[in-house]
């Protein structure tokens, strides 16, 4: 049976709750709003919870990834994305070939969750940055038909998230249509923070429309744009907002995220996507302020799949110590939370 005795044991991910087959885990939340297992009186201590959890089986991969600088040919792609629009590709890559894409997304009500897409135009609505820990739901289960009835399937999301569904899936983690995409991860931050960040927007009017980080200001400035239903619009530089101030601080972030496994240079995905800090410095020619990608190529398969991502990109192979100089949250947790983690410890 599983049980968590110590919150940082945990990441939410969601594996045990999928796999259960008396269907007797439900993933609750806590005071913060974080997702944990909950388990009734129907559990028959069958273990299969406890062998799915990527926390109490750690998969470290030893293969170094390679590193590419990347932008979006199409500009107007990449001004709707966070960073150089490499994303867009890999959707349309894999619905191509009648695949289905799984990403995070906001509901009506501003929550993010997890849902399959089989058309490009669905899985517009997993461009962009969310700053909100994503609901992973039965996407694993979803995932594993897909497969099962012989259709591609990409699965994006955050590290863990990806740890999660390769221990679920067992020995089809190796299927031959499967794609994992991961994100370099600053953490998830607490959904009772979202919520009240929400709300003080709100104000007694109704949310239409967010962006994390709108490019209007720049990429390395962008804004936090939300719109409502009388016309108006609240803007913001994002890194200003007080959601986005503590949440960077790591002030409430959830506890398994201080030391994450599953944040470094070697991972289980076949690619991590993120922005390109610093390549104004490092490569000038990939810089104009309007969003460059970093590219983890981790297997064969991420190998291939920029392969054909290639004619649709201004793609640069890059050091991998460049890479990731700017950029502590690829590999650095450590030094990225050590000041919220010693005054925890004090």
């Amino acid at each position: 049976m599983i049980s968590v005795t110590e919150k940082k044991n945990c990441c939410g991910c969601g594996a045990c709750a999928q796999i259960c087959p008396q269907r007797c885990i439900t993933m609750q939340q806590d005071a913060d709003g974080f997702l944990y297992p909950c388990v009734d009186n129907r559990c028959v201590e069958c273990g299969q919870c406890e062998a799915v959890c990527p926390m109490l089986h750690k998969r470290i991969p030893d293969r170094r990834p390679t590193a590419y600088g990347a932008i979006n040919r199409d500009s107007e792609i990449r001004r709707k994305s966070s960073s150089g629009g490499v994303f867009y590709l890999l959707c349309d890559y894999v619905i191509r070939q009648n695949g289905v894409v799984f990403g995070a997304a906001f509901d009506k009500d501003f929550n993010v969750i997890h849902a399959g897409a089989d058309t490009l135009d669905g899985c517009r609505k997993y461009m962009g940055s969310k700053y909100v820990p994503s609901v992973i739901g039965n996407t694993y289960e979803q995932a594993k038909q897909y497969l099962r009835d012989g259709r591609p399937v990409l699965f994006t999301g955050t590290p863990c998230q990806i740890a999660g569904l390769y221990a679920y899936l067992g020995k089809m983690r190796n299927h031959e249509n499967l794609l994992t995409q991961d994100i370099v991860c600053h953490s998830v931050p607490a959904p009772v923070q979202w919520e009240a960040f929400l709300n003080t927007l709100r104000d007694g009017k109704t949310i239409t429309g967010i962006e994390f980080r709108n490019k209007e200001t720049g990429w390395r400035s962008g804004s936090f744009v939300a719109t409502f239903d009388d016309g108006s619009v609240y803007k913001e530089l994002y890194s200003q907002t007080d959601y986005m101030k503590g949440f960077l601080r790591g002030e409430y972030s959830r506890p398994s995220c201080y030391d994450c496994p599953f944040s470094r240079l070697e991972r289980q995905s076949d690619l991590t996507l993120g922005d390109f800090w610093g390549v104004e410095g490092l490569y000038p020619k990939l810089y104009d302020n309007k969003g460059t990608s970093l590219v983890l190529v981790h297997s064969k398969k991420g190998k291939r799949t920029l392969k054909h991502l290639a004619k649709g990109l201004i793609l640069k192979k890059v050091r991998l110590d460049y890479a990731v100089k700017y950029n502590p949250a690829v590999a650095d947790r450590g030094s990225m939370f050590a000041d919220v983690k010693a005054s925890n410890e004090n």
